[in-house]
């Protein structure tokens, strides 16, 4: 029997709370780096960069194992562990003395994060299917995008008024009101009928039955490659502010209006994908992105653009990723879980850990290329779209 669902005015806000926490451990921290290099690593301050990288792993190995724990256990106790591992993270992290440490912690919190984040899909899964579930998805994406406009800015706020380490206080306020929100009014969604015993044999079973699904290995495959794209600039942007547009100081700002704009990605597609398919908006998107970055890229590698462009066509470029990221995210995500309702918490922890992991060895390639200017972010972009294209090539829309 399907569980009660809460109204979706108060529903798509608190799922977006729990999952927006893992945008909002990795934006806010951006305005540290130079900050965190500075005091814990001065001789080699691209070690610093290590502090997003090593989170979105911990994320990574967090999503595998959690939906295991979540179809065996239900999603409210898994969810209520998780938000209190997060929080004992946050606060060694306060008190690292060594950049060893706080990656240690930030490890930690990646894994902590990741347990709400996947159980929350789950949730969605269990309450809506199909093209509903994308559009349920879409809207919380608009919700959630309001996390990376902020997080930034309020970064640097925190940053300028207390320190960075005073960010971990704000992660611990942010996880435990979310936290407590979903533990006063969100009923367990998981009939105990359905769950499935935690043991190896199961998870194994669960496993091979999610990655022999064409359709799921497909959607996760894409996914892959769209992460790259969203770590690829999320790796490269405050970067390029400092070293091409000498700009460190504007860049929360331009992030925040970047990201609030690209928010209507999100409702936009909430209002067309049930009528055009979950498959055929991400396609389209995917390759007018690709033709965009791929002519982007040429113009760079090229002639280059005149003082007056490159700013406004910089910002025109984050625009348009974030904005296609914004219509693929939860597309992918429903697409790939539409086939997996009998085993919600595997399938999400497979698809997660799966595109999570990817997309972060993808977006740690500019760490190899990357010069400080957007040419190597606009040529990845472009790979990374015809990535996705052949991905769904063979995807029928759904």
């Amino acid at each position: 029997m399907r569980p009660e669902r809460l109204a979706r005015a108060e529903f798509i806000p608190l799922i977006a709370m729990l999952v927006a926490t893992t945008a909002f451990s990795i934006d806010s921290m951006l305005p540290a780096m130079t900050t965190i290099a500075a005091e814990l690593t001065p001789d080699m301050p691209n070690r610093a960069q290590l502090v997003v990288t090593i989170f979105v792993l911990g994320m990574g190995l967090g999503t595998f194992f959690v939906g295991a724990v979540a179809d065996a256990y239900g999603r409210r106790p898994v969810i209520i562990v998780g938000a209190v591992l997060y929080i004992a993270a946050s606060i060694l992290a306060y008190f690292a003395a060594s950049l060893d440490t706080l990656l240690a912690a930030r490890f930690i919190q990646g894994i902590a994060a990741a347990i709400p984040r996947v159980a929350a899909n789950a949730v969605i899964r269990d309450l809506y299917a199909g093209r509903h579930m994308a559009s349920i998805m879409s809207l919380i994406l608009v919700v959630f995008t309001l996390v990376p406009v902020m997080a930034p800015a309020l970064g640097a706020v925190v940053i300028n008024a207390f320190g960075w380490r005073a960010l971990f206080v704000s992660f611990v306020v942010f996880m435990g009101l979310s936290a407590a929100w979903f533990a006063v009014r969100q009923a367990e969604t998981l009939d105990p009928a359905d769950r499935r015993p935690l043991k190896l044999a199961t998870f194994t079973r669960g496993f091979v039955e999610v990655l022999s699904n064409r359709k799921v290995a497909l959607a996760i495959l894409a996914q892959c490659f769209v992460f790259g794209v969203l770590f690829t600039l999320l790796t490269t942007t405050q970067p390029v502010f400092v070293v091409t547009f000498d700009d460190e100081a504007g860049f929360p700002l331009w992030f925040g209006l970047v990201a609030l704009i690209s928010a209507s990605g999100a409702y936009l597609n909430s209002r067309i994908v049930e009528r055009v398919g979950m498959r055929n908006v991400v396609f389209r998107a995917m390759m007018a992105l690709g033709a965009a970055a791929a002519l982007y890229g040429v113009v760079l590698a090229t002639s280059g653009l005149p003082p007056v462009l490159a700013f406004p066509a910089y910002v025109g470029f984050m625009i348009a990723v974030f904005m296609t990221i914004s219509f693929s995210i939860g597309n992918l995500n429903s697409l790939a879980m539409e086939p997996m309702g009998h085993l919600a918490g595997m399938a999400a922890s497979v698809i997660l850990a799966i595109s999570t992991a990817g997309g972060a060895i993808l977006g740690s390639v500019p760490a190899v290329f990357f010069d400080g200017t957007p040419l190597v972010p606009a040529i990845l972009v472009a790979v990374y779209c015809v990535g996705v294209v052949l991905s769904l090539r063979w995807v029928a829309n759904d």
